[in-house]
């Protein structure tokens, strides 16, 4: 018998329980939960960020072309400047992940913060940019009647960006963070 049956059958005699972690494995797990969060949140920074830079320049060149009319022009700027505050935000993120450390807890640790990070995100982007965006359309809609359909879809998009927030929120960011949660408890407890 060499040392490793002698090792479990003394074990199986304590009634200890045996746990062999493939760390390997494990880092691959870990690693490609944080990947996928990772490319969800550069891919909705991006969008954000880029989507609102282009529509603001253009609204302005439209502006431009039509002798400044006051509704394309404010629009320029609400678009521009909501660019402008998601690239802030996008360097802001980086210093915020700065701090965590480059162990297997650490990466589970930004991991779980990315995923919290990216509901926020969501959560804000519904909040203080759709929410206002349709107010703003549904104002300048009573004065202007060409763009009441403009200002129905913008409200249409709104509601179902809402709820495919919360199917995206409650499908898959949730269940992923649980699982992250329940295997940094694992590490930390040194099971």
């Amino acid at each position: 018998m060499d040392f490793e049956e002698l090792k479990v059958i003394w074990n199986s005699q304590e009634n200890e329980k045996m746990y062999a972690i493939n760390e390997a494995a494990l880092h691959h797990y870990i690693r490609k939960n944080l990947k996928s969060v990772t490319n969800t949140l550069k891919f909705f920074e991006n969008v954000i960020t880029v989507v609102n830079l282009l529509v603001g320049v253009w609204l302005l060149i439209e502006s431009l072309d039509n002798n400044f009319p006051s509704t394309q022009l404010f629009l320029a700027v609400f678009y521009f400047g909501f660019g402008v505050y998601s690239l802030i935000r996008v360097f802001k993120r980086r210093e915020a992940e700065k701090p965590f450390e480059k162990t297997v807890v650490g990466e589970v640790n930004r991991a779980i913060w990315r995923i919290d990070y990216l509901m926020a995100e969501g959560r804000r982007v519904i909040n203080w940019y759709l929410v206002p965006l349709v107010l703003i359309l549904g104002v300048m809609a009573i004065f202007d009647a060409r763009l009441w359909l403009t200002a129905s879809l913008m409200l249409v998009t709104t509601v179902a960006t809402y709820y495919g927030y919360r199917w995206e929120f409650n499908k898959i960011h949730l269940p992923r963070k649980k699982n992250l949660n329940a295997l940094r408890e694992k590490l930390l407890s040194g099971e």
